[in-house]
């Protein structure tokens, strides 16, 4: 079609909605003249595209990923019967915009129609975009992604950002929206936390040849995933001669966050078998190995956990102090002798 039937054609469709209009009543508003040369409207089309997109993003519980960028692009559809020299001039926006002075640029709306329910999403409310025309013009956001602290490890799920062009009552452009959608897993974090307790002020435990005191051992799983954690006594412990360490459950599952008293049973052997000054003993003498429940090849860090220093007070003690006792006892007779001799020979 040649300019000159183009002018014809969208003569046509401007002069017949005013001719129109004069039949409607006296009280019609500019409003609805305006709504009625709606007749020539333009197709849209909105997109959103990450860049660089990483799939999946995975993020620490309690860590943001910021300024993860986005591109937005925007065009419209030139009717057939719409000439294209017009583009870009007083008619040509008065005709689109219902505005001969206004610029070539729109308002994207920006929103987060779908994600998990542990991660949250800071988005722009609005982007502009410029010297729109029949071609995609574009502009770049950038937008923050956070995952909740209480997240379980290993969660995945879809965000999906929309943006929508939502076009004034009067303008010729029609509406379009765009989506892009990409995966964010949350990563595992945390660890073990084991200690015998009480064991504040607490530097040593003492026991006598053969006797079993039972030390309760404190367990929490500081992981964000249920594990499973097998207790053990240490190679240390296990290799020592005198003491011997034995657990009253060995194996324990813990959802994330839980805790739990495992007693642990310690007993050193009859004392005649080695020295007082052999007997004592700092160090570890449980070692924890936890696995994740769902799948328990993934070891992770093993720790081990030293009690205070473990003493024994053995069958000699009981003899030395025997001892010491006759020897005391002797001397405080042998001077009540002399004493007593002294005094009768004092009084002849």
């Amino acid at each position: 079609m040649n300019k000159k039937h183009s002018i014809i054609v969208l003569a046509i469709f401007l002069i017949v909605p005013l001719i129109v209009s004069q039949g409607c009543a006296q009280n019609s508003t500019a409003t609805a003249l305006d709504q009625d040369l709606r007749l020539i409207e333009f197709e849209t089309t909105t997109e959103i595209t990450l860049i660089n997109e990483t799939v999946p993003y995975i993020i620490n519980p309690g860590q943001t990923i910021k300024d993860i960028e986005a591109t937005i692009q925007f065009k419209f559809e030139r009717p057939w019967y719409f000439p294209k020299f017009l583009l870009g001039t007083k008619i040509g926006k008065w005709i689109i915009f219902r505005d001969g002075n206004y610029g070539m640029s729109v308002n994207i709306s920006l929103s987060v129609a779908e994600k998990p329910e542990w991660c949250d999403v800071e988005l722009p409310k609005q982007v502009t975009i410029e010297d729109i025309g029949t071609d995609f013009a574009k502009n770049n956001i950038k937008f923050n992604i956070t995952v909740n602290e209480t997240a379980l490890a290993f969660q995945e799920g879809d965000i999906k950002i929309q943006a929508t062009f939502t076009p004034e009552d009067v303008w010729g452009l029609k509406s379009s929206e765009g989506s892009d959608n990409f995966t964010v897993k949350s990563n595992l974090v945390g660890g073990i936390e084991a200690r015998f307790y009480p064991t504040k002020n607490i530097t040593e435990v003492r026991f006598k040849g053969g006797q079993t005191k039972t030390l309760p051992l404190y367990i929490e799983n500081g992981y964000n995933a249920k594990t499973i954690i097998q207790i053990q006594p240490t190679s240390n412990i296990k290799n020592n001669s005198i003491w011997n360490v034995t657990i009253e459950q060995e194996s324990i599952e813990l959802e994330a966050g839980k805790n739990i008293t495992v007693n642990v049973n310690v007993t050193p052997k009859k004392s005649d078998s080695y020295k007082k000054s052999e007997s004592g003993y700092s160090g570890d003498i449980i070692k924890l190995t936890p696995k994740l429940s769902e799948d328990q090849n993934i070891v992770l860090d093993e720790i081990t956990v030293d009690t205070p220093k473990l003493i024994v007070e053995d069958d000699g003690d009981f003899g030395e102090i025997l001892t010491m006792v006759l020897y005391a006892a002797i001397i405080i007779v042998i001077i009540a002798f002399v004493i007593w001799i002294i005094l009768r020979k004092m009084n002849r």
